[in-house]
């Protein structure tokens, strides 16, 4: 289970982990040739929506499933999303675990599947050419609509779970992560929608697993994207090809609003020399509105890399941790700005307090033209390259249909951040909710010391 292994219970599926950004100093967003893309959408004759982008660059394919079948679905039965999707592909009606991934390597294509808090999202990049794109989309159809789900394989999958879960239990930063989530979403189906309880697996029958596919699993709940060397037609077959495939039934509901969320400090008791240290800020903007583009930028200058007003103050001046991260973390109902660091136990408090006071301060301040002007060549670059290149473009595309964007979103991406002004950042920053703040602490209970004198900085 090695797609299991490494993504059952990952951070990053919740967007807590940013990527971190090469130099755009150079960057001129006032001279650069940005990349447009032209996005083809449409809905195929069952209503499965399709996104697609031409790319006749390469003779290559990517292709993209998403379905609405993430952890916000278990319900009383946290696990149960995550053993029916990586039991997926422990053996079909029709082919063994072992001969499904041999045709997948004998084909040379490239599968992953992951689980998130809303979605399932599946993506296989293979050759354009016939001789390979046929048989690969067969082979993964074949494991959407027809798996065994055998009561063998989705035991084998619950040992790996629990084994995963208990790693993932001893990490403090996990842990942390966690029970901010449960904190903060306190009676919502997203409070246990980071990683599955060893409850939960072990309650989870595989009868369970069969029903949540057959209804999980159907055209009307998943979203297709394509990038590719493909014509529309070929799209357009392929796409029909997929939905008719699949079960033409049931369509998950949107999640219910967030619940009003009340502030919390808690701290857990872990051995250990560091506190692992998560504040959790409830945000009410959503991808689709007009100011999420501010609110990103506003995100980039507080604790995105080296030169982010967090790094700044807690590693640079105090020497205090060795890094330290703000995340906008964008789901389906709603969103949160979360602050991770790491810190000798004895200044957890006060560590706390200084980030605080230091988002207090941005909210009333804004940001200066020079952080302003970084973060827009941060979020330009990083952007121009996943568009250029077809397999993150495939991602982009899927988000589109996640998030309720625009079909012209990525071509005019760049053009809303130039358009963010200063009072705009600050306007975003004070949708945050600073009464609502969940901070959670992991590690050893220590005497409280004050911080250090920030050290001078070198002219």
């Amino acid at each position: 289970m090695n797609d299991a292994t490494a993504n059952a219970s990952n951070p990053t599926e919740a967007g807590i982990i940013p990527e971190q950004f090469s130099s755009t100093r150079n960057l001129d967003l006032n001279h650069i040739e940005q990349v447009r893309k032209h996005v083809q959408h449409w809905n195929t004759q069952s209503g499965t929506p399709v996104w697609f982008v031409p790319s006749h660059e390469l003779a290559l394919v990517d292709l993209v499933l998403e379905f609405k079948a993430g952890r916000a679905l278990d319900g009383d039965q946290p696990g149960l999303s995550a053993l029916t999707l990586y039991t997926l592909d422990e053996g079909l009606q029709t082919m063994e675990a072992g001969q499904f991934n041999e045709s997948l390597e004998r084909l040379g294509v490239s599968f992953d599947k992951r689980l998130s808090t809303d979605y399932v999202t599946l993506s296989l990049r293979t050759l354009a050419s016939e001789a390979v794109l046929e048989p690969a989309v067969d082979l993964i159809l074949a494991m959407l609509a027809q798996p065994a789900l055998s009561d063998a394989s989705v035991e084998k999958i619950r040992q790996q779970l629990q084994a995963l879960r208990a790693r993932t239990d001893a990490s403090p930063v996990t842990r942390a992560r966690n029970e901010a989530f449960r904190q903060l979403f306190k009676g919502h189906p997203y409070a246990n929608a980071l990683t599955p309880t060893q409850a939960g697996l072990d309650a989870v029958t595989a009868e369970e697993v069969r029903a949540f596919h057959a209804r999980a699993y159907s055209a009307n709940n998943v979203r297709i994207s394509m990038v590719g060397d493909l014509s529309r037609a070929q799209a357009d077959a392929m796409a029909e090809r997929i939905s008719q495939a699949l079960a033409q039934a049931w369509a998950a509901i949107d999640p219910p609003p967030l619940p009003v969320a009340a502030p919390e400090t808690l701290h857990v008791q872990a051995a250990g020399v560091n506190a692992a240290i998560i504040l959790a800020v409830p945000q009410p903007i959503l991808r689709r509105e007009p100011l999420y583009p501010a609110l990103m930028l506003a995100n980039q200058i507080l604790g995105v890399g080296l030169e982010s007003r967090l790094m700044q103050a807690l590693r640079r001046e105090r020497g205090l941790t060795y890094d330290v991260r703000s995340t906008l973390i964008s789901l389906q109902a709603g969103g949160v700005l979360a602050l991770e660091w790491q810190v000798a136990a004895h200044y957890n408090a006060a560590s706390q307090a200084l980030v605080i006071d230091l988002l207090k301060q941005f909210i009333d301040q804004g940001p200066t033209d020079a952080e302003l002007a970084l973060a827009r060549q941060q979020l330009a670059g990083k952007h121009l390259r996943e568009v250029a290149r077809n397999q993150s473009l495939s991602q982009l595309l899927a988000q589109l249909g996640r998030h309720d964007l625009e079909d012209d979103h990525l071509s005019t991406y760049v053009d809303r951040l130039i358009g963010v002004s200063a009072q705009d950042v600050r306007l975003a920053l004070q949708q945050l909710d600073l009464d609502a703040v969940v901070a959670v602490s992991v590690g050893p209970t220590k005497p409280q010391e004050p911080l250090p004198e920030p050290a001078p900085l070198a002219s």
